[in-house]
Protein backbone atom coordinates (compact mmCIF):
# COMPACT_ATOMS: atom_id res chain seq x y z
CA UNK A 1 0.00 0.00 0.00
CA UNK A 2 1.51 3.67 -0.94
CA UNK A 3 0.58 6.09 1.42
CA UNK A 4 1.13 10.11 0.51
CA UNK A 5 0.68 13.16 2.60
CA UNK A 6 -0.96 15.94 0.77
CA UNK A 7 0.37 19.33 1.79
CA UNK A 8 3.60 20.32 -0.25
CA UNK A 9 3.49 16.24 -1.07
CA UNK A 10 0.76 15.97 -3.22
CA UNK A 11 -0.25 19.44 -3.50
CA UNK A 12 1.66 22.29 -4.18
CA UNK A 13 1.31 25.44 -2.09
CA UNK A 14 -1.42 26.69 -4.20
CA UNK A 15 -3.19 23.45 -3.76
CA UNK A 16 -2.32 22.21 -7.79
CA UNK A 17 -1.84 19.16 -8.60
CA UNK A 18 -0.06 19.24 -11.90
CA UNK A 19 -2.07 17.41 -15.07
CA UNK A 20 0.66 15.19 -15.91
CA UNK A 21 0.41 14.40 -11.78
CA UNK A 22 -3.16 13.86 -12.47
CA UNK A 23 -3.15 11.32 -15.35
CA UNK A 24 -0.15 9.14 -14.14
CA UNK A 25 -2.18 8.96 -10.63
CA UNK A 26 -5.48 8.13 -12.52
CA UNK A 27 -3.55 5.25 -14.44
CA UNK A 28 -2.10 3.59 -11.63
CA UNK A 29 -4.94 3.68 -9.89
CA UNK A 30 -7.21 2.57 -12.77
CA UNK A 31 -4.65 -0.35 -12.92
CA UNK A 32 -5.02 -1.11 -9.15
CA UNK A 33 -2.28 0.10 -7.11
CA UNK A 34 -3.31 0.40 -3.30
CA UNK A 35 -2.59 4.43 -3.07
CA UNK A 36 -4.31 6.56 -0.65
CA UNK A 37 -4.13 9.97 1.09
CA UNK A 38 -2.94 10.56 5.28
CA UNK A 39 -3.50 14.10 6.31
CA UNK A 40 -4.17 16.65 8.39
CA UNK A 41 -7.27 17.84 5.96
CA UNK A 42 -10.70 17.03 6.42
CA UNK A 43 -12.79 14.75 4.00
CA UNK A 44 -14.47 18.01 2.84
CA UNK A 45 -10.92 19.35 1.97
CA UNK A 46 -9.66 16.34 0.37
CA UNK A 47 -12.89 16.56 -2.04
CA UNK A 48 -12.85 19.91 -3.20
CA UNK A 49 -8.80 19.77 -4.12
CA UNK A 50 -8.68 16.58 -5.37
CA UNK A 51 -12.32 15.21 -6.23
CA UNK A 52 -11.32 13.84 -9.98
CA UNK A 53 -8.35 11.65 -8.42
CA UNK A 54 -10.47 8.39 -8.31
CA UNK A 55 -9.27 7.16 -5.06
CA UNK A 56 -10.50 3.87 -4.10
CA UNK A 57 -9.00 3.06 -0.61
CA UNK A 58 -10.12 4.51 2.71
CA UNK A 59 -8.36 8.15 2.97
CA UNK A 60 -6.62 8.99 6.82
CA UNK A 61 -8.12 12.14 7.44
CA UNK A 62 -8.11 14.88 10.27
CA UNK A 63 -4.32 13.95 11.53
CA UNK A 64 -5.44 10.31 12.27
CA UNK A 65 -8.90 11.08 14.02
CA UNK A 66 -11.09 9.37 11.57
CA UNK A 67 -10.74 6.86 8.43
CA UNK A 68 -13.13 7.85 5.67
CA UNK A 69 -14.49 5.90 2.78
CA UNK A 70 -14.54 8.43 -0.20
CA UNK A 71 -16.61 6.48 -2.16
CA UNK A 72 -19.20 5.42 0.37
CA UNK A 73 -19.45 8.94 1.82
CA UNK A 74 -19.07 7.20 5.36
CA UNK A 75 -16.63 7.54 8.16
CA UNK A 76 -15.21 3.80 8.51
CA UNK A 77 -13.37 4.51 11.94
CA UNK A 78 -13.20 8.04 14.65
CA UNK A 79 -11.31 8.34 17.51
CA UNK A 80 -12.91 11.15 19.70
CA UNK A 81 -12.46 13.22 22.97
CA UNK A 82 -14.70 11.87 25.45
CA UNK A 83 -17.63 13.80 26.37
CA UNK A 84 -17.20 15.44 29.67
CA UNK A 85 -13.74 16.19 28.69
CA UNK A 86 -14.82 18.22 25.39
CA UNK A 87 -17.39 19.61 27.64
CA UNK A 88 -14.92 21.21 30.03
CA UNK A 89 -11.95 21.89 27.28
CA UNK A 90 -14.39 24.13 25.78
CA UNK A 91 -15.81 25.48 29.13
CA UNK A 92 -12.27 26.37 29.93
CA UNK A 93 -10.91 27.33 26.70
CA UNK A 94 -14.11 30.09 26.73
CA UNK A 95 -13.21 31.18 30.50
CA UNK A 96 -9.64 31.78 28.88
CA UNK A 97 -11.10 34.57 26.50
CA UNK A 98 -10.84 32.05 23.47
CA UNK A 99 -13.36 30.97 20.65
CA UNK A 100 -13.62 27.28 19.89
CA UNK A 101 -14.92 25.75 16.97
CA UNK A 102 -16.06 22.28 17.84
CA UNK A 103 -15.78 19.93 14.95
CA UNK A 104 -18.01 16.55 15.42
CA UNK A 105 -18.66 13.27 13.49
CA UNK A 106 -22.49 12.67 13.86
CA UNK A 107 -23.33 9.26 11.57
CA UNK A 108 -21.31 10.28 8.73
CA UNK A 109 -21.32 14.61 8.95
CA UNK A 110 -19.68 16.61 9.98
CA UNK A 111 -20.80 19.49 12.04
CA UNK A 112 -18.71 22.52 13.42
CA UNK A 113 -20.65 23.89 15.79
CA UNK A 114 -19.06 27.90 17.06
CA UNK A 115 -20.15 30.87 18.94
CA UNK A 116 -19.54 34.52 19.03
CA UNK A 117 -15.85 35.06 16.63
CA UNK A 118 -13.02 37.31 18.91
CA UNK A 119 -11.40 38.02 15.41
CA UNK A 120 -11.50 38.39 11.92
CA UNK A 121 -9.64 35.50 10.97
CA UNK A 122 -12.13 32.74 12.85
CA UNK A 123 -15.24 34.83 10.75
CA UNK A 124 -13.43 34.61 7.56
CA UNK A 125 -13.10 31.16 7.74
CA UNK A 126 -16.43 30.50 8.54
CA UNK A 127 -17.15 32.33 5.28
CA UNK A 128 -15.32 30.20 3.21
CA UNK A 129 -15.97 27.17 4.38
CA UNK A 130 -19.80 27.19 5.12
CA UNK A 131 -20.73 26.86 1.62
CA UNK A 132 -19.09 23.95 1.68
CA UNK A 133 -21.71 20.53 0.60
CA UNK A 134 -19.39 18.61 3.17
CA UNK A 135 -19.68 20.94 6.07
CA UNK A 136 -22.32 21.81 8.51
CA UNK A 137 -21.81 24.70 10.73
CA UNK A 138 -24.04 25.49 13.51
CA UNK A 139 -24.21 28.48 15.43
CA UNK A 140 -24.81 27.13 18.86
CA UNK A 141 -23.19 25.23 21.27
CA UNK A 142 -23.28 21.64 21.31
CA UNK A 143 -26.34 19.96 23.65
CA UNK A 144 -24.37 17.01 24.38
CA UNK A 145 -19.92 17.03 24.08
CA UNK A 146 -20.46 13.50 22.15
CA UNK A 147 -18.61 12.75 19.22
CA UNK A 148 -16.37 15.33 18.77
CA UNK A 149 -13.28 14.79 17.06
CA UNK A 150 -11.13 17.68 17.62
CA UNK A 151 -11.24 21.45 18.99
CA UNK A 152 -9.86 23.94 16.93
CA UNK A 153 -8.27 27.69 17.77
CA UNK A 154 -7.60 30.42 15.88
CA UNK A 155 -5.82 33.65 17.20
CA UNK A 156 -3.05 36.38 17.03
CA UNK A 157 -0.18 33.90 17.55
CA UNK A 158 1.11 36.01 20.53
CA UNK A 159 -1.65 34.48 22.73
CA UNK A 160 -1.75 31.32 20.95
CA UNK A 161 1.80 31.02 22.49
CA UNK A 162 0.44 32.10 26.04
CA UNK A 163 -2.44 29.68 25.98
CA UNK A 164 0.02 26.59 24.92
CA UNK A 165 2.39 27.63 27.30
CA UNK A 166 -0.88 27.48 29.65
CA UNK A 167 -1.76 24.12 28.54
CA UNK A 168 1.48 22.49 29.10
CA UNK A 169 2.13 23.76 32.69
CA UNK A 170 -1.23 22.26 33.69
CA UNK A 171 -0.53 19.28 31.97
CA UNK A 172 -2.89 19.36 29.04
CA UNK A 173 -0.26 18.18 26.84
CA UNK A 174 0.16 14.99 28.24
CA UNK A 175 -3.64 14.54 28.35
CA UNK A 176 -4.40 15.44 24.84
CA UNK A 177 -2.67 15.27 21.48
CA UNK A 178 -2.23 19.48 20.74
CA UNK A 179 -1.19 20.95 18.01
CA UNK A 180 -0.28 24.54 17.35
CA UNK A 181 1.31 25.91 14.15
CA UNK A 182 1.45 29.29 12.21
CA UNK A 183 -1.68 30.01 9.62
CA UNK A 184 -0.43 30.65 6.12
CA UNK A 185 -3.92 32.63 5.58
CA UNK A 186 -4.05 35.19 8.04
CA UNK A 187 -0.29 36.62 8.51
CA UNK A 188 0.33 37.13 12.36
CA UNK A 189 -2.14 34.46 13.52
CA UNK A 190 -1.97 30.82 14.60
CA UNK A 191 -3.75 27.86 15.01
CA UNK A 192 -3.93 25.09 18.15
CA UNK A 193 -6.40 21.91 17.39
CA UNK A 194 -6.93 19.26 20.75
CA UNK A 195 -7.53 15.96 19.83
CA UNK A 196 -7.75 12.66 21.65
CA UNK A 197 -4.37 11.32 22.58
CA UNK A 198 -4.73 8.19 20.68
CA UNK A 199 -5.64 10.21 17.04
CA UNK A 200 -2.39 9.66 14.99
CA UNK A 201 -1.76 9.13 11.83
CA UNK A 202 0.75 6.08 12.62
CA UNK A 203 -2.36 3.97 14.41
CA UNK A 204 -4.89 4.90 11.64
CA UNK A 205 -2.35 3.90 9.02
CA UNK A 206 -1.59 0.59 11.15
CA UNK A 207 -5.71 0.05 11.44
CA UNK A 208 -6.47 0.73 7.81
CA UNK A 209 -3.34 -1.87 6.64
CA UNK A 210 -4.93 -4.38 8.93
CA UNK A 211 -8.46 -4.35 7.57
CA UNK A 212 -6.84 -4.24 3.64
CA UNK A 213 -4.65 -7.29 4.79
CA UNK A 214 -1.56 -5.29 3.40
CA UNK A 215 1.83 -6.75 4.97
CA UNK A 216 4.20 -3.80 3.67
CA UNK A 217 3.65 0.00 3.32
CA UNK A 218 5.35 2.73 1.52
CA UNK A 219 4.76 6.15 2.94
CA UNK A 220 5.64 9.94 1.72
CA UNK A 221 3.89 11.71 4.32
CA UNK A 222 5.79 15.03 4.81
CA UNK A 223 3.89 18.16 5.61
CA UNK A 224 5.29 20.55 7.06
CA UNK A 225 4.22 22.64 10.21
CA UNK A 226 2.32 25.76 9.15
CA UNK A 227 -0.37 23.81 7.14
CA UNK A 228 -3.43 25.41 6.00
CA UNK A 229 -6.71 24.79 8.59
CA UNK A 230 -9.13 23.28 6.59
Amino acid sequence: MFVSGVDDTLLSRNNELGAYSKWELNRMLDEGAKFTLSTMRTPASIMEYLYDIRLKLPVICMDGAALYDIRENRYLRKITIEEDKAEKLCQWLGEEGFHVFVNRIVEDACIIHYGSFNNHSEADIYEKMRRSPYRNYIGREPGRYTDVVYLMLIDTTQRIDRLYEKMTAVGMTGQYKILKYPSRDYEGYSYIKIYHLDANRENMMQYLADMLQVVKVLRKLYEPVSLRCS
